[in-house]
């Protein structure tokens, strides 16, 4: 019953950014607040870089952003606002460091939860604008072994995936971890 925009951006971007949770999560419980935040920073550029780099080969040689519908719009709209919040707690954070008194120090202790408050808000506009908006677009049907999979079946190979991707992630950070140590990278 949920929409194709709505499973886009709940589904499908839990699991690609699992491995950037997973590692992030994993930096911060050992101290490594460097590598956690280049990684989250990293990524989200990349990401955007990646949208551009769609935009500029795109085939039909018009840009693919005057073609998005409201709720990819909203959907954008909420990553912009989610990494301004972000932003702004890390400026925040630096202009006033722990142990400092007043609004700013609050401000930034508080990021987090406004980060919170703001994705399961915009996550009910998403869910509420792909309710009520009427499909718009046909969608591309290509055929995959999963097909004839029952729902289960599919929700158990997520889940299962989801599992090898958090062990590779905790992993992962250790190795970045020893590489930088090595390399006396800091």
């Amino acid at each position: 019953g949920a929409s194709a925009i709505w499973s886009g951006a709940v589904l499908l971007s839990f699991a690609t950014t699992l491995p950037e949770l997973v590692t992030t999560f994993t930096a911060v419980q050992r101290n490594a607040l460097g590598l956690a935040l280049g990684g989250v920073t990293g990524t989200i550029t990349f990401n955007l870089f990646i949208l551009v780099l769609v935009d500029l080969i795109e085939p039909e040689g018009t840009p693919i952003y005057p073609r998005l519908s409201q709720q990819h719009l909203a959907t954008g709209l909420l990553g912009c606002l989610l990494l301004g919040v972000l932003v702004l707690g890390l400026s925040l954070g630096l202009a006033f460091p722990a142990g400092s008194l007043g609004v700013g120090h609050g401000l930034a202790r508080a990021a987090p939860l406004f980060l919170l408050v703001f994705y399961f808000l915009g996550q009910r506009v998403l869910f509420t604008l792909a309710r009520g908006t009427p499909r718009e677009e046909t969608p591309l049907r290509l055929r995959t072994v999963f097909d004839r999979a029952p729902t289960g079946a599919l929700i158990g190979i997520y889940v299962v995936v989801a599992g090898v991707i958090l062990a590779a992630g905790r992993s992962l950070v250790g190795s970045a971890e020893a590489l930088a140590d090595l390399h006396r990278w800091g």
